[in-house]
């Protein structure tokens, strides 16, 4: 059937006390609906990761201008970590318990707890890595003790987590110095004995020369020895190796003056031909000893890093905005619904009249 609009506002008031009756009926009903309506409560906290403390995750920290450099390397945000230890089940029943929301929730198991804490909740980090939790609840002065809650077991948790760590470095550390001690004592010991041995640490400038003298020499031997054996298989008169041959027989000569002419002082009672072999030896010791000790220094600061970091209690966020309860609630909105319901009656009652007058004509009423 078609109609005209004068048709139909006809319609409309043939009908006006059905509809008058209907829409009275949807009012009212939005309105007691608007009124036991469950209300919910929105508050917010903003926080950053306290950039200057050290933590277990700060080695996941971008230099630079963290958020743009990760995004452009790929790397992880800080903040991601957070918030990924904020969803932990670790965090959510610590936050759970102490605010007691499987009560409010009214839930037995802590599982369904949760999923009702995530679906009322909600995680968003922003520029610089600010990250701003919202927390959904029936009432105001809840929602904020919920918000603030889960940071602070967020940074609880971090603070242990950093005790923890520092307690074993500090108890690794200690070991491997215990051990590096034990090593240094042996190797001063070695030392002592060798210098009071040989005393060549008291060789003065001329001595000193002499040896290294001594040591290119028979450094010089060795190399024309090696290549006197490539020509071994020549005749004795061959040129080259007569050559070779003078060669080492000077050398030799000078090593043999050098050591005839070495005279025994009373600090070193070692021959000149042992020197350099000795020099050597010593100068390892020493190396080794400085190395140690090196090592001993780093691992003692390190150790009293760990020390530290196993002590203290500094705040790992930084809080910007602390949640506060909300004055206003965001659900019900009395006048979103009574707006909602009356736009919904008045279709509702056109389409009513359609149908109420297409079957009276059908059935012929």
């Amino acid at each position: 059937m078609q109609i005209n609009i004068l048709e139909y506002l006809k319609l409309l008031r043939k009908y006006r006390r059905l509809l008058v009756y209907n829409m009275a009926f949807i009012l009212v009903t939005a309105v007691i609906l608007a009124l036991i309506w469950p209300k919910e409560y929105k508050a917010i906290t903003r926080f950053a990761p306290a950039f200057y403390v050290q933590t277990p995750f700060s080695e996941l920290r971008s230099a630079g201008v963290p958020d743009l450099s990760a995004l452009i390397t790929g790397g992880v945000l800080i903040s991601d970590v957070y918030v990924g230890i904020m969803k932990s089940r670790t965090v959510m029943e610590d936050v759970i318990v102490k605010c007691n929301l499987l009560r409010v929730f009214r839930r037995k198991l802590m599982e369904d707890a949760i999923d009702d804490l995530k679906r009322n909740s909600s995680l968003d980090i922003g520029l610089e890595e600010i990250i701003t939790l919202t927390v959904f609840m029936p009432d105001p002065k809840l929602a904020a003790h919920v918000a603030n809650t889960w940071v602070n077991s967020l940074d609880s948790l971090n603070q242990w987590v950093t005790k923890l760590q520092g307690s074993r470095e500090s108890a690794f550390i200690s070991s491997r110095l215990d051990d590096m001690r034990k090593k240094s004592d042996s190797l001063r010991d070695s030392l002592s004995s060798f210098e009071s041995r040989y005393r060549i640490f008291s060789l003065d400038d001329e001595m000193r020369a002499t040896v290294e003298v001594y040591a290119n020499l028979a450094r010089q031997l060795m190399q024309k020895e090696v290549e006197l054996s490539k020509w071994e298989r020549f005749a004795e008169g061959a040129p080259i190796r007569r050559s070779i041959e003078t060669e080492i027989e000077s050398i030799r000569k000078k090593l043999s003056d050098l050591e005839t002419n070495w005279h025994s002082s009373i600090v070193t009672k070692v021959p000149i031909s042992r020197l350099p072999l000795l020099q050597y030896e010593h100068t390892n010791l020493l190396r080794t000893k400085r190395t140690l000790d090196s090592l001993s220094s780093y691992l003692l600061l390190e150790y009293e890093i760990a020390r530290l970091k196993s002590s203290v209690n500094t705040p790992t966020v930084y809080v910007i905005d602390e949640a506060i309860p909300p004055e206003k609630r965001i659900w019900p909105s009395r006048v979103k619904i009574v707006l909602l319901s009356f736009l919904f009656g008045l279709f509702f009652n056109m389409v009513l009249v359609l149908a109420v007058e297409n079957v009276k004509i059908k059935w012929k009423l």
